[in-house]
């Protein structure tokens, strides 16, 4: 894992393909420390693993997930990464089981993967929240150049 960050500290976009094998080494981790309380699933289709994505943007998200939740073998704390067909966003979503002594979110990984994603695309980060579920969408790039309008 330590590995890939520092790879990665310098590339400005990876492929969907190697940052789903990094998260899913991640999530390989986590489910070691959570067991059956971390329930994943990925719905993301094999043409789509050549596309682009700001690295760590996947694990920092999913990492928010687990931060802000409860996990138990009750209530598991659920967690969907999906691309739906004819999509330009990746989605992580989670069910919301708020800790009940949480700290107050900076939302500096968020602010950090938006400023990012600034620099390649005018494609919004989006966070949505209706109370059941948290979702964040990111946009899947076609290469890994600037893509901007502005650039055009």
């Amino acid at each position: 894992m330590y590995r890939h960050v520092l790879e990665n500290n310098d590339e400005t976009l990876v492929t969907l393909e190697e940052e789903l094998n990094h998260l899913r080494a991640y999530i390989h981790l986590l489910k070691e420390r959570f067991g059956d309380n971390l329930v994943y699933e990925e719905n993301i289709d094999s043409s789509k693993l050549s596309k682009y994505i700001v690295p760590l943007s996947l694990q920092i998200t999913f990492e928010n997930c687990v931060k802000h939740n409860i996990s138990t073998k009750e209530k598991p704390l659920r967690v969907t990464l999906s691309i739906h067909e004819n999509m330009s966003y990746i989605c992580i979503s989670n069910n919301i089981q708020e800790l009940v002594n949480k700290d107050e979110s900076t939302s500096v990984g968020l602010d950090n993967i938006r400023r990012r994603y600034a620099y390649f695309t005018d494609l919004p980060i989006e966070v949505l929240n209706d109370g059941i579920n948290f979702k964040v969408r990111m946009p899947v790039l076609n290469d890994n150049k600037v893509t901007k309008s502005s650039s055009n």
